[in-house]
């Protein structure tokens, strides 16, 4: 009977940790591309809810088997929120410079040109 047990906990555990390996790539991808665009807050919040109560719940009914692997889970996931904070703040930053470098050349361009028919700046 030990065996039988142990060999569901262990088919539970490589399970676990075989969902929660997905998060890995994902995780380099915005680690390597450094945005975090693509990713909604929606689902990002509604996954930390979710997996929080479950991990309650696994751990509430001793699943160690579940817990252990979810653990390292969401400990992707507040990476993915943290990166997602970090690159989307960085590109509203990026945004707002590229605007205001754009206002600051088209002001150069206007205040250039008003000058070139005006008699008062010309003084040949």
């Amino acid at each position: 009977m030990a065996t039988t047990s142990n060999l569901i906990e262990a088919v539970g555990l490589v399970g676990g940790f075989t969902l929660s390996s997905m998060m890995v790539p994902q995780v380099w991808k915005v680690c390597k591309t450094k945005s975090a665009k693509d990713l909604s807050w929606i689902f990002l919040a509604q996954y930390f809810v979710g997996l929080t109560m479950l991990i309650v719940y696994t751990i509430l009914h001793g699943l160690w088997s579940l817990y252990v692997p979810m653990l390292f889970e969401i400990s992707m996931l507040t990476s993915q929120i943290v990166m997602k904070y970090v690159y989307d703040r960085k590109g509203e930053r990026s945004d707002e410079e590229k605007s205001m470098a754009n206002a600051d050349n088209s002001f150069k361009a206007q205040s250039e040109g008003s000058t070139e028919g005006n008699p008062m700046y010309n003084m040949s």
